[in-house]
């Protein structure tokens, strides 16, 4: 059987190559990308840590900063696909453990106070978590009445990744505090949260809009890695299941 020429299967690629360009084009111009509007927020949010323990238990709640980019893609007229990616400053709070034992057994040296066995009940864990946080959810807006459109957002999850946290441990009988050590693997680097929220857009431009509204939060996976605390009446195997909950004031540009 004869073989294709080197110029015949030029001829082939060239043909390939604008059939692919042509079929791309296509593709480009049948997406409407008008339908797309990103931005920018910057929201304050106040967050608390709740679990599973009757005998550890929320004591004291955290203030943060969400700071990022937010994206939308309208599939109709008033429901959209949100999404975007930003960081989480200074989310978690405060647990107050029941139990004594050992505490933050990864961030502090064997035989150092809060990791010597000798804790006693009612030490304050303190978490400062930074998280990369990567939302996808689902938006609805009312027709504008005015500059003004009202808007809600269910379901919200969002992917959690931890880029840094702050400890601190008080009480417990010890006369010493623990402050503000790096306690990055005293947290579990991923987490999953779902959410909703409410709020309006004010329209500045026909391209520019303000948005505001209130969102709440729940981290629903485990955020803590405590299975080394420990007493005469909790093993490992008691590990608490620790969760994060936050409302979020969302300010913020889309163009």
């Amino acid at each position: 059987m004869k073989l294709p020429s080197r110029l015949t299967q030029a001829r082939a690629a060239v043909i390939l190559a604008a059939g692919l360009a042509t079929a791309t084009a296509a593709s480009a111009q049948s997406v409407d990308f008008t339908r797309f509007r990103f931005g920018f927020q910057l929201s304050p949010s106040v967050s608390w840590m709740t679990t599973d323990d009757n005998r550890v238990d929320g004591n004291g709640t955290a203030l943060g900063l969400k700071l990022g980019t937010v994206a939308e893609y309208a599939f109709a007229e008033n429901y959209a696909l949100i999404s975007g990616i930003g960081f989480h400053f200074n989310t978690g709070g405060t647990l107050r453990s029941a139990y004594g034992g050992r505490f933050f057994t990864e961030s502090i040296p064997e035989g150092d106070a809060f990791n010597d066995g000798s804790t006693q009940g009612n030490v304050n864990l303190d978490y400062s978590i930074q998280y990369v946080e990567i939302p996808l959810g689902l938006k609805l807006r009312t027709r504008e009445f005015g500059y003004l459109t009202y808007t809600a957002e269910a379901p919200v999850f969002a992917l959690h990744i931890r880029s840094n946290v702050k400890g601190s441990l008080t009480g417990g009988g010890e006369s010493e505090e623990v402050e503000d050590i790096t306690a990055k693997k005293e947290v579990s680097p991923l987490a999953l949260s779902w959410g909703f929220g409410g709020g309006a857009e004010y329209s500045v431009s026909e391209s520019t809009r303000l948005f505001g509204g209130l969102r709440f939060q729940r981290v629903f996976t485990d955020v803590t890695k405590d299975g080394d605390y420990y007493d005469d009446t909790r093993r490992a195997s008691d590990d608490p299941r620790a969760g994060v909950n936050s409302i979020t004031l969302r300010l913020g540009v889309l163009f």
